[in-house]
């Protein structure tokens, strides 16, 4: 190995003159970066400008300090120490800069009372490594010794006795890297002699500790704490780096005898390392938060499943004894699998491969690393890490990494489900296995081209086409073992115990939506991935077929289909996984912990709409458990980005996959069943049959600027921003009466009190004077009225830049809404422009789609008759909506889509209110009485 050189800079020279395949997305597997779970920071954290501006402060602040010492008591029961000083705390920029530093001051302090000056110190290491202990050593000038990683405490011995000067530090990693094994308590308490009797400082890394699958890793500062060891001169790391996924925060913090953390704090002071204030803001909100670790380790124990499934030929998760979560998981080697469950039948496994204990690295051995590494960038577009770059000849001359490949599992499902499969491929098809064989499967040489996405996988007697997705789109059919629905995701903010997996068969609308709420899928980012796992598994589990579909593996699209009788055309339910942000609102419960709390569901998307999604969930279910038919095939698709405008969802699964939803003619969507605010009056069960049209617009008004002293001009900026905001006031524009909402008006009217009834005549005789609706509230109101026009609002507002100066430019971003018909948004702008009646620029900044005009047939009399019959004091009326949904984007295919969420709740339950507010909650009797309303209705007939 040439040490000179990082490990990534010789990837590089390797693969520089070797183009990937065409076609092909890349894969990065080469680094430990994960992509597996977003860092939970709060918005606006590193956006404090003066906390930039001002020298931070040397030791992290207190609030840092105060949250290394609440993880350190959580994690490994570690209070005692801190409490008396017995262990110290210094926070470090990462791990690496906290090794070179170490080694560095350990090494300075052996050659102060070396007996012969010129006496080169020795640091004895493990091999392979991380690269930066070699050149930490060498940069101090120290002596490297070597013992092999993972071969415990003897191994320890044997290179201090062979290390030919004073050894100055030993670095153990613990669980090692890249092997991923864990030293157990008996091996650390011994290695802890071997230093102590070398005088040398003992650095423990710990950067992977969170990141085990299986057995716990044993904290060394917790054996301090309890008296298990009596080191000498130690010093722990600990990063967030890899516990929390935010190598780029650069941020951790090392704990050790108070001597040597005052050494290694007066050093970092002396040269001005410290963490600006935003950096220590955002790593003390990392460190107390565990829920996201969770999630991550959760997220990383599947990916090893697949790596067992795919590469070490076992049957999927538990499948074996050495899966996730049974004792004997580690080096179980892969010739006691059975068969691979990717369509390939007498695959046994990769020679050598076995499931590391902790970390992100597969360590799998291949005849040549260098020559494995090029072959597979070129034929597969994946980079992996030769085993040579991180590690150094010993002794006998022999590189240790050499003929090992490290493989980094830090994508999510789908992308790592494609790379393992293209990394099996390749390895076999080069003969790059030990022994240069080359593996059959089933009866097909490896060397074919056949892939997971070639043919039709099978299960349950249903079958789909998989395609390998174009242009960097991700696709994949995945019918999974009945076993992957027991496993769990954690969430975040969790203030209750998350009950039991519902098993598909006795699943309710309730338990299925505090799960789902407890996978926090805020949009942005979304991160939909794990949310929409689970649903999968519990579909698989099923047996329902379902596939994967996505434009961003990690917003994946899932579309399951149950087989109905063929009597009538498939009918779509679609649904979004999706929330909206919860940062800055006033939550009186953890938004995304899932409690119930007086007889109500609480939790962002109870009502927005994993709730709903719920209620669909679990009518399938009761179908497929009841062996009941529908007359025709149900479509559940569950997709990503309807918040912020469906570009990976909806909108790519129509403009991509428009065969999906071939036949089908009705659709059913969120929205429906939102009280209108006339609980007081009657129950009212709306059916969503249009939505208004986005058309959102930046108009510039520009004039004369000035010195503010003056009065301004008629033509300013400002005069005109009056005169707009002064036509706008009313909310609207022109009063239009369409014949659905004119139909609606009059169902209410029937539907109501007398006193009330005679209101809602009143308004739909003249809609342009709100005044007979002041007696029903305000929200009822505002709604009806909402509904009888364009409506157009200011929302964003720039402009000026000093206080005595007139603005010369001022913007204003208005919210249009169109109703639903034939209306253009050409003719929406003119009207705009002659009611501000001011000079403006309008640029367009989100068109909706074009809504066609509501219609009311059998359909929705099927929706209105099965309310009343599960409601027979409910009245259901049509209703228009004045947001939009994904509805929008499936009209587009020609298909009818309602909004239908049927609620059975009280007069006092405004959940229109409660949509992207705080505390959205929905009650179990809603839920339940939703879900089984969705199942009478798949029962059919649907007309």
């Amino acid at each position: 190995m040439t040490t000179a050189r990082s490990a990534f800079a010789l990837l590089r020279d390797l693969l520089d003159a070797v183009p990937p395949p065409a076609g092909r997305e890349p894969v990065r597997l080469h680094l430990g970066e994960s992509r597996l779970v977003t860092p939970p920071l709060p918005p606006g954290l590193l956006d404090d400008a003066e906390g930039w501006t001002r020298y931070p402060p040397l030791g992290g602040t207190p609030e840092l300090r105060a949250a290394y010492r609440g993880w350190l008591e959580r994690r490994f029961g570690v209070r005692r120490g801190v409490d008396d000083e017995t262990i110290a705390i210094e926070p470090t920029p990462g791990t690496k800069q906290a090794v070179a530093a170490a080694v560095a001051l350990a090494v300075g302090f052996t050659r102060a009372r070396a007996r012969r000056d010129g006496e080169t110190p020795t640091v004895v290491m493990p091999n392979p490594f991380y690269p930066t202990y070699l050149a930490g050593a060498e940069a101090a000038g120290a002596r490297p010794e070597f013992f092999a990683g993972g071969d415990g405490a003897a191994a320890v011995a044997a290179a201090v006795e062979a290390a030919r000067s004073p050894v100055a530090a030993l670095i153990v990693c613990n669980p090692g890297n890249p092997g991923g094994e864990i030293l157990p308590e008996e091996a650390l308490g011994e290695i802890t002699k071997i230093a102590a009797m070398a005088d040398a400082l003992l650095v423990v890394d710990e950067c992977y500790t969170d990141l085990s699958t299986g057995r716990e890793p044993p904290g060394y500062l917790s054996l301090v704490e309890r008296g298990t060891v009596a080191p000498g001169r130690f010093l722990v790391l600990h990063s967030l780096s890899k516990r929390s996924a935010a190598p780029g925060l650069r941020s951790g913090f090392a704990a050790g005898d108070p001597a040597t953390v005052a050494a290694y704090a007066a050093h970092n002071r002396a040269c001005g390392v410290s963490s600006p204030l935003p950096v220590c803001a955002a790593a003390a909100a990392l460190w107390s938060d565990d829920a996201h670790v969770a999630w991550l380790r959760t997220a990383l124990a599947r990916n090893w499943d697949l790596a067992d499934e795919i590469l070490g030929g076992h049957p999927g998760p538990h499948g074996h004894p050495g899966s996730h979560g049974h004792p004997g998981s580690q080096g179980h080697p892969s010739s006691h699998g059975l068969s691979g469950s990717d369509g390939f039948s007498g695959f046994h496994g990769l020679p050598g491969y076995h499931r590391a204990e902790a970390g992100f690295f597969l360590w799998l051995p291949v005849a040549d690393d260098e020559a494995a590494a090029r072959d597979l960038w070129r034929d597969q577009g994946l980079s992996v890490m030769p085993g040579r770059y991180l590690a150094a000849e010993g002794p006998d001359g022999v590189n240790p990494g050499a003929g090992h490949l490290r493989v980094a599992l830090v994508h999510e499902e789908t992308v790592m489900r494609e790379a393992l499969t293209r990394l099996r491929d390749g390895l076999t098809q080069r003969g790059h296995l030990v022994g240069g064989g080359r593996l059959v499967h089933g009866g097909h040489p490896a060397g074919d081209g056949r892939s997971m996405h070639g043919g039709r996988l099978v299960r349950g007697g249903l079958a789909s086409a998989a395609g390998s997705g174009q242009g960097g789109e991700a696709a994949v059919v995945t019918p999974r073992a009945a076993e992957a629905a027991s496993q769990k995701a954690p969430s975040q903010e969790v203030a209750s115990p998350s009950p039991d997996e519902p098993s598909p068969a006795a699943a309710t609308a309730t338990a299925i939506a505090q799960r789902l709420i407890r996978f926090p899928t805020v949009n942005p980012p979304g991160d939909e991935a794990d949310c929409v796992g689970w649903i999968r598994d519990l579909l698989d589990a099923a047996g329902l077929e379902t596939r994967l579909l996505a434009a961003d593996p990690r917003r994946p699209n899932l579309v399951a289909r149950l087989p109905g009788r063929g009597a009538e055309p498939p009918l779509l339910l679609q649904a979004h996984a999706d929330v909206v942000p919860v940062d800055g609102q006033p939550w009186t419960r953890p938004p995304f912990a899932g409690e119930i709390v007086g007889g109500e569901l609480w939790g962002r998307g109870a009502v927005d709409m994993k709730g709903q999604l719920a209620m669909m969930l679990v009518a399938l279910l009761r179908m497929r458990a009841a062996g009941e038919e529908p007359p025709g095939d149900v479509i559940l698709a569950v997709v990503p980005d309807e918040e912020a405008g469906s570009t990976v969802g909806a909108r790519f699964l129509v403009g991509r996959h428009p065969e999906l939803f071939a036949g089908v003619r009705h659709a059913i969507g969120e929205d429906g069943g939102a009280e209108l605010g006339l609980g007081a009056y009657a129950r009212v069960h709306p059916v969503v049959v249009g939505e208004k049209r986005t058309c959102w617009v930046r108009v510039t008004l520009r004039g004369p600027g000035g010195h503010a002293s003056r009065v301004p001009s008629a033509d300013g900026a400002v005069r005109k921003l009056a005169r707009l905001l002064d036509a706008i006031s009313g909310g609207g524009l022109g009063v239009r009466l369409t014949p659905v909402v004119d139909h609606m008006l009059g169902e209410l009217a029937r539907a109501l009190p007398p006193e009330a009834g005679r209101a809602v005549e009143a308004f739909r005789a003249d809609p342009g004077n709100p005044g007979p609706l002041a007696g029903l509230g305000d929200t009822a109101s505002r709604y009806l009225q909402s509904l009888v026009r364009h409506t157009v609002t200011a929302t964003v507002l720039r402009g000026g830049t000093v206080t005595n100066v007139h603005p010369s430019e001022i913007t204003v971003e208005l919210d249009g809404r169109l109703l639903p018909g034939d209306f253009s948004t050409e003719d929406f702008l003119a009207e705009l422009r002659a009611l501000a009646g001011c000079e403006m620029e309008i640029e367009m900044l989100v068109e909706g789609e074009k809504s066609p005009p509501p219609r009311l047939g059998g359909f929705y009399e099927r929706l209105a008759g099965v309310l009343k019959d599960r409601d027979p004091g409910g009245v259901p009326v049509p209703v228009i909506t004045p947001a939009s949904t994904d509805a929008r984007v499936f009209r587009g295919l020609g298909i009818e889509c309602y909004g239908w969420m049927p609620l059975l709740h009280g007069p006092e339950v405004v959940y229109r209110d409660r949509l992207h507010c705080p505390d959205e909650r929905v009650s179990v009797r809603a839920l339940e009485f939703g879900a089984d309303c969705f199942h009478t209705l798949l029962r059919g007939p649907w007309s």
